[in-house]
């Protein structure tokens, strides 16, 4: 699962742990991206974000995280994420990106994204009650290759499917501007990223 994580919040901490359910996972990796091509620049360097992720995962036995994308010069193109893990893993391991319904809507602008299904699965998390586009190239695309959601663990790639989970209403954007208005972000992240945001003096 990756991510800009600027700040990871809890809302990203329940959507990797209710993917590990929906999937039998022993492990879920987050990948925090060092220099995000979808977006401006991050307000705060990947270092710093890296060591946020970290912090929140201590304690967490299901989740891990993997720095590869800040050791990997130029942008963080998630499908060449993929094409590293699918060449340690070996073509036979089931492979998924976890993405979230809102991301998933602009997957057509992603660098080779009509790839990705070559190389791995893709879960797309939504909302109870969210409803999936019918019409357009990416609903016509998903109607090609849709699966459920247990046909993920017994395939390497070429499929995606759609999870509906109690995802929480917390985004990074508003707790930055929360930080940025001198508000409390309690509840909305975990403690010890509220503690390293204050001592640091991020976003402020």
């Amino acid at each position: 699962m990756g991510g800009t994580f600027d700040p990871i919040h809890n809302g990203h901490i329940r959507m990797a742990i209710e993917s590990c359910d929906a999937l039998g996972l022993s492990t879920l990796t987050l990948v925090p991206a060092a220099d995000p091509p979808h977006r401006a620049a991050p307000d705060v360097n990947a270092v710093r974000r890296l060591a946020m992720v970290n912090e929140s995962v201590k304690g967490i036995p299901q989740l891990e995280v993997d720095d590869r994308e800040l050791r990997r010069s130029g942008k963080s193109y998630s499908f060449d994420t993929a094409c590293e893990f699918r060449a340690e893993l070996g073509s036979n391991a089931s492979l998924t990106m976890i993405m979230g319904a809102d991301a998933f809507l602009g997957f057509t602008s992603w660098y080779r994204w009509q790839e990705f299904l070559e190389v791995l699965n893709i879960l797309v998390l939504a909302r109870p009650g969210w409803n999936w586009p019918e019409q357009g190239e990416l609903a016509t695309w998903v109607s090609l290759y849709r699966v459920s959601v247990h046909d993920l663990m017994s395939q390497p790639s070429g499929g995606v499917a759609f999870l509906s989970t109690r995802l929480l209403d917390i985004s990074a954007s508003d707790i930055r501007e929360r930080l940025q208005a001198g508000l409390s972000i309690d509840g909305l992240v975990p403690d010890v990223v509220r503690h390293y945001v204050a001592q640091q003096k991020l976003y402020v």
